[in-house]
């Protein structure tokens, strides 16, 4: 039994973001804000390269759609030699039709203006961890909670496989890291807010699913807390 790649499901998430990115860059540049492939990347949080390329490939390919084969979410110009890329008018619709909360969601992991990102400190950064503070206790609680409930849930047993091991194991060796004072940012990244986001969007109407979004949410307020 191996575990099924989901390069798809991570590249549409990444499309989203990368979006959401040209969308705010946009709106607050006048509509003359373009960004070269490696400013997009460097301001998007993701992990794997091979999730960005793909997102990045199905956006500027000139046939790709979601809705309309005829319809390019990203525009691109050539400046002085160099691609530069912008989101057309079609991308912009697709983003205003988000709810607050999807693009609240989407947003974080997001750079942009170069500096801090939404939702977690930077990324090279580490955060001093004060295990008697009340936020931190009621954090890793609900981190608890998450990893009994998935636990538990048996029918997931059938349905994932070998992936709902790979995820528990991600989400234990994250919780691990919550015994320490010290934590980096980009190793809490993959191995806690990326699995909770991943239960959040999955299960959403199931236990599971509740106990990961609340875990998912005092994740964040701790992490933007700590020093």
């Amino acid at each position: 039994m191996v575990i099924r790649p989901r390069l798809l499901d991570e590249a549409k998430d990444a499309e989203d973001k990368i979006l959401c990115l040209l969308d705010y860059r946009n709106y607050h540049s006048d509509g003359a804000a373009t960004l070269s492939e490696k400013e997009i990347k460097e301001s998007i949080l993701i992990n794997r390269n091979i999730v960005f390329e793909t997102a990045f490939g199905n956006l500027t390919d000139p046939i790709y759609n979601y809705d309309n084969p005829t319809d390019s979410f990203i525009s691109q110009k050539s400046e002085q030699g160099r691609v530069r890329y912008s989101i057309s008018f079609p991308g912009t619709r697709y983003v205003n039709g988000w709810s607050d909360e999807k693009y609240q969601r989407i947003a974080e992991g997001i750079s942009f203006s170069g500096d801090e990102v939404v939702g977690v400190p930077a990324a090279d950064r580490t955060v001093t961890l004060n295990h008697n503070q009340p936020d931190y206790q009621e954090t890793v609680a609900a981190l608890d909670k998450v990893l009994q409930e998935f636990r538990d849930d048996h029918r997931l047993d059938n349905e994932l496989g070998q992936e709902k091991r790979a995820w528990l194991k991600a989400l234990e060796a994250g919780r691990e890291l919550f015994n320490d004072t010290i934590l980096k940012v980009r190793i809490a990244t993959t191995l806690i807010l990326e699995p909770l986001r991943w239960l959040v969007e999955k299960y959403d109407s199931a236990l599971v699913g509740a106990a990961a979004s609340t875990a998912l949410t005092l994740m964040i307020e701790l992490l933007k807390k700590a020093v």
